[in-house]
């Protein structure tokens, strides 16, 4: 009995003792090793078009002559690293003037004369040993890029937004110091508000690329896998009610003899009051002008 209750008591000591120690939690994983997030803060998907300020200027299509629009292609302030760990972490409040230079829309292996890394070509195998959906973070190549743009005065009392045409494999961007969001998807356009980050005048933007992501995974095929910033930026102004997206069915009546025409379009901001009129046309010749009711948001 005696030795009985020295070894019970001896265990629950060592349960006690045990039960002392602290747990340590574990960090989560970064964004671009979660496969179920593609994107932070990102605008929703919505089909590619720019809305201009009169009808003339849609017809002709130039956004660039758009008092609402301002590219940021052209040079940028680079800071290449190999390895993730290596990357200038703060990077986006730091003076970069004095850092490399790089073009955008481009690819980052495809500059900097070998300083950038190099373009690689695979066909059936990975450029990383497998481990869904981790890649070793000495193996990921980051961009740093970073540059200043202007907001002009008369977009006061406007939505600002940013426009990435295509960016990847992953990316990060802040504006002014204020991190904005995350982005994957790395061959389609992401937008995301800018309203609340930007001021008149100069402002600063800073995009971080990651050259291989969970999304990697997908792409086991032959290809040359290269990285960067590879379609326009630019930013642009909307009223705070606005045509956000739309969709368009054409199809044929039910005697295969006319064309049909459907409109549906989605709006977004302020609540406001308005009307759709839909104009198609053949060539330069307008050839429908269709008016719908009256629409609310």
């Amino acid at each position: 009995m005696l030795l009985r209750q020295l070894c019970t008591g001896t265990a629950m000591a060592a349960v006690l003792v045990m039960g002392a120690v602290p747990m340590v939690a574990q960090a989560a994983p970064a964004e671009w090793e979660q496969p179920e997030v593609v994107a932070v803060n990102r605008e929703p998907m919505k089909a590619t078009f720019f809305n201009f300020e009169s009808r003339d200027l849609a017809i002709k299509g130039d956004m660039t002559a758009s008092a609402y629009y301002r590219t940021l292609d052209g040079t940028w302030d680079f800071k290449f690293s190999k390895g993730v760990e290596a990357r200038p972490k703060d990077f986006y409040k730091e003076n970069t003037s004095a850092w490399d230079k790089i073009q955008v829309p481009g690819m980052i292996q495809a500059q900097g004369e070998g300083k950038f890394g190099t373009p690689e070509f695979y066909n059936i195998k990975y450029p990383f040993p497998m481990n869904e959906p981790y890649i070793p973070h000495d193996l990921i190549e980051v961009g740093s890029y970073k540059r200043d743009f202007d907001v002009p005065a008369d977009w006061s009392g406007k939505d600002v937004f940013l426009h990435i045409g295509a960016a990847g494999a992953a990316y990060y961007i802040w504006v002014n110091g204020e991190k904005v969001g995350y982005s994957e998807d790395s061959k389609l356009p992401s937008e995301f508000n800018l309203t609340k980050f930007v001021k008149p005048g100069s402002n600063s933007i800073a995009i971080e690329v990651y050259r291989y992501a969970d999304g990697s995974y997908l792409e086991d095929q032959d290809f040359w896998r290269l990285s960067g910033i590879e379609r326009s930026v630019y930013v642009y102004a909307e009223p705070k009610a606005r045509l956000r997206d739309f969709t368009v069915t054409a199809g044929l009546d039910k005697t295969y003899t006319d064309g049909t025409f459907a409109l549906e379009a989605e709006f977004a901001g302020q609540i406001a009051k308005g009307e759709v009129t839909a104009t198609l046309y053949d060539g330069d010749v307008a050839v429908s002008d269709d008016q719908g009711g009256d629409q609310e948001r």
